[in-house]
């Protein structure tokens, strides 16, 4: 039934309409921008009514679990669970969040904090929170392999680039500013990927040798359904009199034709001009390159 349910919520999701990014002015000129930004416009994590981000605000366990759910692209499988038993006694399912942490909780992703208790509304500490994204990028077993809570899960986290830029005190809270950095680099990194079969069983890196010479890098951004060009980039304002100042024309490999996107800041067009690359847009904006050939 979960199978049916998530079937359905991919189908239903294709035709949904995301506008783009609002500009927060408490998180402008800040190095949580780009993140920010590209996380509101993948409706991963929000901000406030009032145009504001509040990158300092504490964020609860619940809503931690919220965003780790949105970022493997099954929001429509949490919010179709709501009202359903979480699987903790402190998340009744008349909580906001039992949806969301009960799927959380199906997928592995959290575990609580023993006894059957979850703790939804205490906020979330550093290494919870990077225990969850490595969890949900599939590295659960490397980081048991390693030490297990925290520490393994924090090694992991350095290893494969989830602290970029977003390294917090262990034991402390993490803020949403901090949240919204290490969300943004788990959306990029290379998931782990099981291979082989009963016995056979190996965890090792999509798109690594040991996954195979053909076998592609799979990425939490292929769970979200957002479009993926892949291509080769012809033309930038800078070069193509024709284009807006934020647009690149790209020569589609699988439709084999001429593309015009739109591009958001944090994308460097000059650095991937003529580059054969994969474009991930939502609503034909391009918010993220990863580059093929250099």
């Amino acid at each position: 039934s979960l199978a049916l349910v998530l079937a359905l919520i991919m189908v239903l999701s294709s035709f949904s309409f995301v506008s783009a990014a609002p500009d927060f002015a408490d998180v402008k000129d800040t190095k949580y921008e780009n993140a920010v930004a590209r996380l509101e416009l993948l409706e991963i994590l929000k901000g406030y009514p009032d145009g504001t981000f509040k990158p300092e605000n504490s964020i609860t366990r619940a809503e931690f679990a919220a965003v780790a759910v949105r970022a493997q692209g099954l929001a429509g499988v949490a919010e179709a669970a709501a009202g359903l038993p979480s699987g903790f006694s402190d998340v009744p399912a008349w909580h906001w969040s039992a949806g969301y942490v009960g799927t959380a909780g199906s997928m592995g992703v959290v575990q609580g904090i023993g006894n059957g208790l979850f703790a939804p509304d205490a906020p979330v500490k550093y290494e919870e929170a990077v225990t969850m994204l490595v969890r949900a990028l599939g590295y659960e077993p490397e980081a048991q392999s390693k030490g297990g809570y925290p520490f393994g899960y924090l090694v992991v986290a350095e290893e494969i680039g989830l602290l970029d830029d977003a390294r917090g005190i262990q034991g402390s809270f993490a803020d949403r500013g901090l949240v919204a950095k290490l969300t943004d680099n788990a959306l990029e990194i290379p998931m782990m990927v099981s291979i082989g079969f009963g016995d056979n069983i190996r965890w090792v890196v999509s798109g690594s040798r040991a996954h195979g010479e053909d076998a592609d890098a799979v990425y939490l951004l292929n769970k979200l359904g957002v479009d993926e060009f892949e291509g080769i980039v012809m033309e930038n304002f800078h070069v193509g009199n024709r284009l807006d100042e934020n647009e690149i024309k790209m020569y589609d490999l699988n439709d084999e034709k001429n593309v015009t996107l739109e591009v958001m800041e944090n994308v460097d067009v000059n650095a991937i001009l003529g580059l054969e690359v994969t474009a991930w847009a939502k609503d034909d904006v391009v918010f993220a390159v990863t580059v093929e050939t250099d």
